[in-house]
């Protein structure tokens, strides 16, 4: 500024200038900002995208995406790509109650066919483990949520759709357990005697590997078997 006489045109139109500048180097560290936001946005649209592509894979029984799943759940906000990442997690491990979780926190969600897809492969770690009744309660649970989905289904909801061994009958007295229905009303509804109902309700509690009368209950209330002949 040497020179220049303060308050003289030529001051004026140094500080106008300079103004000016500042205001170019303002808006381009902006502009900067700006795309590198833009950039960042990109990078996590296609994570994002990337982690619904390997959830599907999961569902459809890939057991290798847990890790893959973790480190992508690190990089994008909100609660679904962690869900997702424990989802494949259990699946790789063949945890059936980290997968029953894993279900619950999906129908929670609004996810009914993956929290159907999870209780299905729920179903199947419990049978391997030999755990009837845990395995009994995952179906049933895997079949109610499928239910909700307009006819949809994937591979292991169909693996769990197998029919289960109770008879028609069984199944028609463990509903009226389930309804809260004594023996007692049970026999005089279906016109048969207490004793034939007790043997009903104790196959099917042997079948369905329940130890007591509001396990059955319970499983029926939760989706209900369907028979496996008559």
């Amino acid at each position: 500024m040497a020179g220049l006489v303060p308050g003289g045109s030529g001051h004026v139109e140094y500080l106008v200038n300079d103004a000016g500048r500042s205001i170019r180097r303002s808006v381009s560290a902006s502009t900067y900002r700006l795309r590198d936001y833009e950039r960042v946005l990109a990078v996590k649209a296609w994570v994002a995208v990337e982690a619904e592509a390997l959830h599907d894979a999961a569902r459809f029984g890939d057991r290798q995406l847990g890790h893959r799943l973790q480190s992508l759940a690190v990089c994008v906000d909100g609660p679904l790509p962690r869900l997702y990442a424990r989802h494949a997690t259990a699946l790789g491990d063949s945890d059936g109650d980290a997968l029953d979780a894993v279900s619950i926190d999906f129908e929670q969600a609004g996810l009914l066919l993956s929290a159907a897809d999870a209780a299905a492969q729920a179903a199947g770690c419990h049978e391997q483990r030999g755990a009837r009744r845990r395995e009994i309660e995952s179906v049933t649970r895997a079949m109610r949520l499928a239910s909700l989905c307009e006819g949809a289904s994937s591979p292991a909801i169909r693996g769990a759709s197998r029919p289960l061994p109770v008879t028609a009958r069984e199944l028609e007295v463990a509903e009226l357990v389930a309804a809260g229905s004594s023996n007692r009303e049970i026999a005089e509804q279906l016109s048969v005697s207490v004793r034939t109902v007790e043997g009903h309700v104790y196959r099917a509690r042997l079948k369905l590997g329940v130890s007591e009368r509001d396990g059955l209950a319970a499983i029926i209330r939760e989706g209900g078997p369907r028979p496996y002949g008559t």
